[in-house]
């Protein structure tokens, strides 16, 4: 009995911790540490003190998970830039902190708050990012860079749009509720096309229709043409979307004069110098702008401008610049393992959790053929609230389809 009392409490403080974690970590970098790190730490207790009555996450998406922390744990030794090899270590907390909001034994009132919080600092975040483009001129990026920003709005509103589409026992059926699913997902819209990230708009069209045309064809339809009037609308009427579009027109037109293509694909030879000078655990993820100036003052590798050395702009070659072999394959077998959990999922008849999993990792792959995306904790932390709220949404399923 003083057990079921003490879970109870614990859990009502732990809605609080999670609801405000979800809600501000579209604002602040603080403030997702400190109740990230409080709410880690209460789901632990939950799951191991109050037993384990959640949902199961698949061994090989364990293993996988696994894999990637360990390959990122040797790649802080291979580092001798061992802080900033930790601080990528560190983003792990992620994976795991998804796992724990799958199989931590949470009531529906508690996900419900969860998922309230996190919908309401996303569609906040959106509305933000409206106003810096109408109101300044400047792409929308809230507190923080327009990529990022980017990152953490398509995951909120991918998970809004499967909430709103997709039947769910989480989600309560009145037209209140209605009206504020789709507010949230207007203003996530709204705010992702005002941040002008291509990599981003790109791959998450692709990945809600792919979702949306396997629900219901007219559904795709009808998205593809409020996606071609709200672009058409700013395109009209915002001289920085019209740059944005002119940069993509010249790029396709005359690659070799194109500013930002011509610095990406010296980052990515320098990542494949740097591959094939250490291919089993690469240079070690602290060390990407080390070897780069070294390449750079060898001339190996043509001047590239400050700003853009921050990392590779493409995870794939981020990941065998700096982990190797080891490192890359471990990835890729997340990214599958992952694909494999949604198609299990779909299979169960819990379509939210499938669709969340699948539209996330189709534009995490697309886009990160352009942005070293798993770098970026905000959209990492965001990545894991929405699959692992998603997950545990039971859905109204009738007979079997094939899965996306």
């Amino acid at each position: 009995m003083e057990t079921k009392v003490f879970c109870e409490k614990l859990e009502r403080i732990l809605s609080v911790a999670l609801a405000l974690l979800a809600f501000t970590l579209f604002f602040s970098q603080s403030a997702l540490s400190l109740f990230g790190g409080l709410s880690l730490l209460m789901l632990i207790i939950l799951r191991f003190k109050c037993g384990p009555s959640g949902d199961k996450v698949p061994r090989l998406v364990l293993w996988s998970a696994g894999a990637f922390a360990a390959s990122l744990a040797i790649s802080v030794f291979v580092s001798s830039n061992q802080q900033d090899a930790f601080s990528v270590f560190m983003k792990t907390w992620h994976l795991l902190m998804l796992g724990l909001l799958v199989t931590t034994p949470i009531s529906k009132k508690t996900r419900r708050t969860v998922v309230v919080g996190f919908l309401f600092g996303a569609a906040v975040a959106g509305g933000l990012g409206l106003f810096q483009l109408v109101l300044t001129g400047e792409r929308g990026h809230g507190f923080t860079h327009p990529v990022h920003y980017a990152g953490m709005l398509a995951v909120a509103c991918s998970f809004a749009l499967m909430v709103a589409m997709v039947p769910n026992d989480l989600i309560k059926k009145t037209p209140q509720w209605r009206a504020f699913i789709w507010s949230v997902i207007v203003l996530t819209f709204v705010g992702l096309v005002s941040t002008v990230t291509r990599g981003v708009l790109i791959a998450f069209g692709v990945a809600v229709l792919i979702v949306l045309a396997s629900i219901d064809w007219r559904k795709a339809a009808v998205f593809t043409l409020v996606l071609a009037l709200v672009f058409g609308v700013a395109y009209a009427t915002d001289e920085t979307v019209r740059k944005r579009v002119f940069q993509i027109q010249k790029a396709v037109e005359n690659p070799a004069k194109n500013t930002v293509l011509k610095h990406r694909l010296r980052l990515w030879k320098s990542g494949l110098i740097m591959f094939k000078e250490q291919p089993v655990f690469g240079t070690g993820s602290g060390d990407w702008r080390v070897h780069l100036q070294e390449l750079i003052d060898k001339k190996e590798v043509r001047r590239i401008r400050e700003g853009a050395r921050v990392q590779a702009h493409n995870v794939y070659v981020q990941w065998l610049a700096t982990q190797g072999i080891v490192g890359i394959t471990a990835l890729l077998s997340l990214i599958s393992a992952m694909f494999y959990w949604s198609r299990l999922l779909f299979l169960e008849g819990k379509r939210i959790g499938s669709y969340v999993i699948f539209i996330n990792m189709l534009v995490l792959v697309i886009w990160g053929m352009v942005e070293s995306n798993l770098m970026i904790g905000k959209y990492f932390a965001a990545l894991a609230i929405a699959v692992g709220l998603s997950v545990a949404m039971a859905g109204e399923f009738s007979g079997r389809r094939e899965a996306p």
